[in-house]
Order: structure tokens, then C-alpha cells, then sequence
């Protein structure tokens, strides 16, 4: 029976069968990257050309059957990435082929372990919630109530590293995907697309793209909390292998809001 594996963290084999096994989705947490924090998911399903009314979940450790052109180089490199997984404490396995060609490879992964170390590798941009007109540039250093601000998160919007983890070179490639803005008063917004503030702009327009205007001032008991999450695409590739996985990268801000009529009163 062939059984095909659809993950939100994909394995894929060129040209060869693969059969899995997998758990419950679970996330994957990465260290701080330059201003922000790393976070992402990997989850995936299980289907059977004639399905069974039988739901299996066993542990998320993955067997791949290699096709039998598998070479000595690629099968010397997948060695020496087992040997390091293993010693870095992820579950790893590798049986070459036999040398008459007629018994495939197998390797078995913890694509769980294995993504999380991808995911520490690629640097994203700085998540830092851009907002314009930037409120430090006024003579208030603040925004104002009822004043159309423009959000966005520093780009560029896709990303491609190659890193090497475990004897193995990985292409990473990011593609940005969506930002949600948490403004600190209780709302939020999620953006698809996004456009930078510039001056050109005429004072009061909202952002064609990604905007907020507060109701609310924060001041004088103090400033908002901006937060926000830029959700990104993640597709990695190597030795003839290749998936995918989501990841999130979160960054914040102080902002102060203040009622303009007040303090021209006052």
C-alpha cells in the first residue's frame, strides 16, 4: 500500500516511495535573533489510498526509502549526518544499500529535532513593529488619538540562507507570509501585504496597506506595548530531500499615545 505523507513539515523524496509515521503537531522554539523571539509549528497527517476507519498515531520518527541510485557521496554524507544527530541527542538511523542495487536505503529522522535546528539557523528580519509618521519625530514624541498610523515590519519579504547542520549543506528559503500587529489596547490587526511610511505621504492618510488608529491614549498612565508577529514560510532542501515548515518571529515596542486637545489645554 502506498502512503503518502501531507505535513505542514513535508518530507519528500525525489523519485522514491516514503512511508512515515507521526504524532500530534507541536512547536518548535528557536533562540532570540536579533531583537526578537523565533517560534514555529510542525504538524502533519497521515493518508492511505484506501483509508481505514482506524486513527494511528505512533512517534514522530520517519522512515525514508531511498531508491536505489542512491550514490556513495550522498550515502557518505547522510552517515555523517546521523552520526552528528545523534550525538546532538536527535534520533537518527541510517542502513546503506546493499552494493547489488536491489535493497534500498533507509534512513530514519526525528523531523521534529531536525527542524528545530533549521529553524535557529536562518536569519530573518528584524520583527520590530515600524510605525509611521513615527511619533519620536513630532514635537509631542508621541502618537495622537484618531491619527492614522502606518504599520510594518522591516524587509525584505523572502529570505534564502544555506547553512550547514549535522555534515549537511541545507538551502533555506523564507517567504513572509502575513505580520499581526497586537497594539496594546486590546485590538489587533493582521496584515498580507504592507507599505512603508514615507514622507510623501499626505499628513492624515490611513496606510493603503497596514494601518491603526488608536481611541484610546495611553498616556499619562504610560505607553503601549506594540507587538508584532511576522509569519513566514519556511521550505528547506538537501540530499535530494525537501519539506516545509511555518515559523513565526516576534519583536515589540514602546509606544506613547496621548490626547492632543488635552495637552494644547492644558
Amino acid at each position: 500500500m502506498r502512503v503518502g505523507l501531507i505535513i505542514a513539515t513535508t518530507l519528500l523524496l525525489l523519485g522514491a516511495p516514503v512511508v512515515a509515521w507521526a504524532d500530534d503537531s507541536g512547536d518548535v522554539g528557536a533562540r532570540d535573533n536579533g531583537g526578537g523571539t523565533f517560534s514555529g509549528q510542525a504538524s502533519w497527517k497521515q493518508h492511505e489510498k484506501h483509508r481505514k476507519t482506524r486513527n494511528t498515531r505512533t512517534k514522530t520518527l520517519k522512515k525514508v526509502v531511498l531508491d536505489k541510485h542512491t550514490d556513495e557521496q550522498r550515502a557518505a554524507a547522510i552517515e555523517v549526518m546521523c552520526r552528528e544527530a545523534r550525538e546532538a541527542g536527535i534520533s537518527c538511523e541510517y542502513t546503506p544499500p546493499k552494493r547489488n542495487g536491489h535493497e534500498p536505503a533507509r534512513l530514519m529522522l526525528d523531523l521534529d529535532a531536525i527542524a528545530r535546528t533549521l529553524l535557529t539557523r536562518i536569519q530573518l528580519p528584524d520583527p520590530t513593529p515600524q510605525i509611521g509618521p513615527d511619533p519620536k519625530l513630532n514635537e509631542w514624541k508621541m502618537a495622537a488619538v484618531g491619527y492614522p498610523l502606518w504599520l510594518w515590519t522591516a524587509g525584505p519579504h523572502t529570505v534564502t540562507d544555506r547553512v550547514h547542520a549535522y555534515g549537511v549543506t541545507f538551502t533555506l528559503r523564507a517567504t513572509w507570509v502575513s505580520s499581526r500587529f497586537d497594539m496594546g489596547d486590546g485590538h489587533s490587526v493582521t496584515c498580507t501585504s504592507s507599505r512603508p511610511f514615507t514622507k510623501d505621504a499626505k499628513p492624515g492618510t490611513p496606510s493603503p496597506a497596514c494601518g491603526y488608529t488608536y481611541s484610546k491614549a495611553s498616556l499619562p498612565k504610560g505607553n503601549y506595548t506594540v507587538t508584532a508577529t511576522t509569519n513566514w514560510r519556511i521550505t528547506w532542501s538537501a540530499l535530494g530531500m525537501h519539506g516545509s515548515m511555518p515559523g513565526s518571529f516576534t519583536g515589540t515596542r514602546q509606544l506613547p499615545v496621548g490626547e492632543l486637545n488635552a495637552l494644547v489645554v492644558g
